[in-house]
């Protein structure tokens, strides 16, 4: 048992326009979704608080369990000869302390292991000098982190004398899911086999969770899956159906599948080597195929993931008849990808040693943050960022690097638990000098109550969040987040200065991002009281948000229009599908950045704002639009 490195189970809930890594294909992946825009449909992460748990880790098992308070880690003084590593395994969806995890780290080969008490609290002392890694953690309820030998994103470097403490970590709690198969009437399909893709891959390689269920004479089965996960039901009298547990279904903890829709699988894979710069072959990579197209059957289409063998070879199975992109995963340096090739070929993927870019989490005074995660984003322009490596920090100096680069213009950012993320730190490669400082400043708070819109009743276990990095796999947070408590007020600090959006959601509620806030560094602001419409029987989730009523995307020089919401502002003034903004109240867009220009979109409902457009025919021309309440599902 090892791994080199760590990152560990956080689908973000993010307001992000870099969500997306390498080359446009892969940006176009239907596994990707749409990653920016006014109406955000990234990877949205509900954890509803109704879930199996042993009694142990029941949110009133133990009044001294409390919920985690998000505050910086910092390092110490303490007796441990080689360091010590201390802090909470928290419920991701309660912010409660998990009883009974059992933590795992690993050093040459060397395994040793550790479990949090009753308020999910642990400490590791490191029995030797040297770096070690996070390899596994597992609770009782919840969904393994247990990767692939040699995956992952962080490496803890022990201070002796010292302890890094509040080095905090999250779970997905393990929710009940209730899926029911039907046919293109919405009949019932008993005896279905349903199949969950990707159970025993990723974050689940060592451990797997189970996989396959059979339907019962109301077509009804109940699963266990992490968000975003694909399943697939197959019955001899009907074609095959798939579906996602996408927010709808996090929301309201059922899944429907109906039959047929589903693509082709395909009888052929694809084959092929991961090799380094002078041919050798690289073994332990992992290595995933995502599907290299937009459009019908694209969203539903299988993501295969493997793991390079001694000889470098990798095959990628099973598929269906789509264009995927062949991209070799890394931590701390870009990913190496082909495509789209389709089933049947064979690609090579080579890993150039590159440049190296060192840098340093620090503080508005210049010390060290011991603890944070960090994107390297490449820029390809004015307004378009790919994020193409990102790893976590659990480093005394709060250092950090990235290998295997292109000469180039690239941008680092960083969030920190209990600090405001990052601004941009742009760096141009190769990179002399001292290592690049990525500054994470106190940041503001917002507080407030969220109480359900029809009786008035508190909500608790809402969650309360802000846009952070594009991260798929992290030890640490990666946006500021927090949850109410059972009186249904919250306070969510660490939140960057500027104008900004504040997400909120509860379990069987439609969501709703309160836009248009302002605060500046230092700032308390509040109390803002926030109402969630109670989700009706048969309904899907819906997410409402004050703005002009589109969806856009960053291009070349402008903001693209890709969708026009029914019933918005920018209907009523006659946007359309392929216009652009140039600027948003006089300030050009190119200037703003493409957040910054989202945000500046957003507002409260009855406000205008100017927009300058270039219409998809080319003339350019000025409009006021209203901002109004748009609800839309997601």
């Amino acid at each position: 048992m090892g791994v080199a490195a760590l990152g560990l189970i956080l689908v973000v809930a993010t307001l992000l326009w870099f969500a997306g890594e390498g080359s446009d294909a892969a940006d176009r992946s239907g596994d990707h979704g749409d990653s920016s825009g006014e109406l955000d449909r990234a990877a949205r992460s509900t954890a509803p608080t109704g879930r199996h748990v042993d009694a142990a880790n029941s949110i009133r098992s133990s009044g001294a369990n409390t919920a985690h308070e998000a505050q910086p880690a910092q390092l110490s003084a303490d007796s441990s000869v080689h360091g010590a590593l201390e802090g909470r395994v928290v419920d991701w969806g309660t912010r409660v302390g998990v009883a009974g995890a059992e933590l795992s780290f690993v050093q040459g080969g060397v395994t040793h292991e550790t479990v949090t008490g009753s308020d999910g609290r642990y400490r590791f002392d490191a029995p030797a000098a040297g770096a070690w890694s996070l390899a596994m953690v597992t609770a009782e309820g919840y969904l393994p982190y247990a990767p692939e030998l040699g995956r992952g994103s962080v490496v803890w470097v022990p201070s002796p004398g010292h302890k890094l403490e509040r080095a905090d970590l999250f779970l997905f709690p393990s929710v009940d899911y209730v899926g029911t198969v039907v046919d293109a009437q919405g009949h019932a399909v008993a005896d279905a086999e349903v199949e969950l893709f990707g159970a025993d891959s990723g974050e689940r390689a060592l451990v797997g969770i189970e996989s396959s269920f059979r339907t019962d004479s109301d077509g009804r089965f109940e699963f266990h899956a992490p968000d975003f996960a694909l399943l697939e039901a197959r019955h001899p009298d009907h074609p095959p159906g798939r579906a996602r547990v996408d927010g709808p279904a996090q929301i309201s903890r059922t899944l429907t599948i109906t039959m047929g829709g589903a693509p082709a699988g395909s009888a052929e894979v694809i084959r092929g080597r991961v090799v380094d710069g002078s041919g050798k072959p690289l073994a332990g990579v992992e290595v995933v195929g995502l599907v290299a197209m937009r459009g019908e059957g694209a969203s539903v289409g299988r993501s295969p993931a493997t793991v390079s063998e001694s000889d470098g070879s990798f095959v990628l199975a099973p598929l269906d008849e789509l264009p995927y992109v062949v991209r070799a995963k890394f931590n701390a340096r870009p990913s190496v990808q082909r495509g789209p090739v389709k089933p049947g070929a064979e690609v090579e993927l080579r890993v150039e040693d590159g440049l190296e870019l060192r840098g340093r989490l620090v503080d508005e005074h210049g010390d060290a943050i011991v603890a944070g995660t960090v994107a390297l984003m490449r820029v390809a322009g004015p307004l378009r960022r790919g994020r193409i490596a990102g790893l976590s920090v659990f480093d005394p100096g709060g250092a950090f690097s990235f290998g295997g680069l292109r000469p180039g213009k690239y941008e680092l950012e960083a969030i920190a638990q209990g600090r405001a993320r990052s601004e941009p730190v742009a760096v141009t490669l190769p990179h002399t000098g001292k290592p690049v400082a990525v500054v994470l400043g106190s940041g503001a708070s917002v507080f407030g109550r969220v109480v359900d819109a029809r009786s008035g009743d508190p909500l608790a276990r809402a969650q309360v969040s802000v846009r952070g990095l594009s991260r798929d796999d992290s030890v640490l947070p990666s946006l500021s987040s927090t949850v109410t408590d059972d009186e249904g007020e919250f306070e969510l600090g660490g939140i960057e200065p500027g104008r900004v959006s504040i997400d909120v959601k509860a379990f069987e509620h439609d969501g709703r991002i309160v836009s248009g806030v302002e605060l500046a560094a230092g700032d308390r602001q509040g109390p803002i009281e926030v109402s969630l419409k109670p989700v009706a029987e048969g309904e899907r989730p819906r997410t409402e948000l004050a703005g002009i009523g589109v969806a856009i995307a960053p291009s070349s020089d402008a903001v693209y229009i890709r969708q026009v919401i029914e019933g918005g502002g920018a209907e009523a003034a006659g946007i359309v599908v392929g216009d652009s903004i140039l600027a948003v109240d006089g300030e050009e867009v190119v200037k703003l950045g493409f957040e910054d220009a989202m945000q500046r979109v957003r507002g409260e409902v009855g406000t205008t704002v100017r927009l300058e457009l270039r219409r998809k025919e080319g003339e350019v021309e000025s409009l006021t639009v209203e901002r109004r309440l748009i609800s839309e599902a997601f």
